[in-house]
């Protein structure tokens, strides 16, 4: 298993190949680097909030091994299904479910300015 120079991220970048289709890291390397130079570039200009408001995504039980070993910081995360897997993400709740009660007129009845 190789492992990023980042400490704190999880990759098993064999099976990632494996998963992505390539026979070796240093392809699966290369035609990475084509998919961020045509994105950069603006062939795919479409943003996927999976990648930016999900804490993992993947299989239904890396999202579960995830959550779990969070702890209290996955408190009001939920493992969601997706189109071609899962998420780990914050609910959706509106904020006018908990507003609309509380907000009110403060101003007086009567202003006499």
């Amino acid at each position: 298993m190789r492992f990023s120079r980042h400490d704190d991220v999880i990759i098993a970048y064999d099976r990632l190949r494996q998963l992505a289709g390539f026979k070796d890291y240093e392809a699966f390397v290369s035609a990475h680097r084509k998919w961020i130079h045509d994105s950069i570039r603006g062939k795919e200009d479409k943003r996927d909030s999976r990648w930016s408001a999900s804490i993992a995504v993947g299989s239904n039980q890396f999202t579960k091994r995830i959550k779990t070993a969070l702890g209290a910081m996955a408190t009001g995360r939920e493992i969601r299904g997706i189109k071609d897997g899962f998420e780990l993400r914050e609910s959706q709740s509106g904020y006018n479910a908990v507003l609309d009660t509380e907000n009110c007129n403060i101003a007086p009845e009567k202003a006499g300015f």
